[in-house]
């Protein structure tokens, strides 16, 4: 059956909206986020940027991201300006209190499934 080209740009549209149930998942993941974060940062503000912020994400979620910016107290400049490890050792510090909550990334879960393609097939 043939489709006018709204009917078929409608269709292409509703394919690339995230649903609201998907909304849903996406706002609370964002927000555990940052609780991660709070427990172990003195935050002075955080706000959201990106696709996610302006609302124009666009499905398959499973390939999204959310742009999440975080202000850390000032101190922190201090513990790691020349010492400690610089921004790296912040960075680093940012990403082991995340790993403590989000102990798989899509980075181990991709290396994995490469792993198991490249492993040789018993016979």
């Amino acid at each position: 059956m043939p489709y006018t080209i709204l009917d078929s740009f409608q269709r292409f549209k509703s394919n690339l909206e995230i649903t609201d149930p998907q909304t849903t998942i996406v706002s609370v993941r964002q927000q555990n986020i940052r609780k991660v974060l709070a427990n172990d940062f003195q935050i002075v503000d955080g706000f959201l940027t990106g696709s996610y912020a302006r609302s124009t994400m666009i499905a398959p979620l499973s390939e999204a991201d959310i742009d999440i910016f975080i202000c850390l107290h000032p101190t922190y400049f201090n513990a790691f300006n020349g010492s400690n490890g610089g921004p790296a050792g912040l960075l680093d510090r940012v990403k082991n209190s995340l790993r403590k909550t989000y102990t798989t990334t899509a980075a181990d879960k991709l290396r994995s499934t490469q792993e198991t393609a490249a492993s040789p097939k018993a016979d």
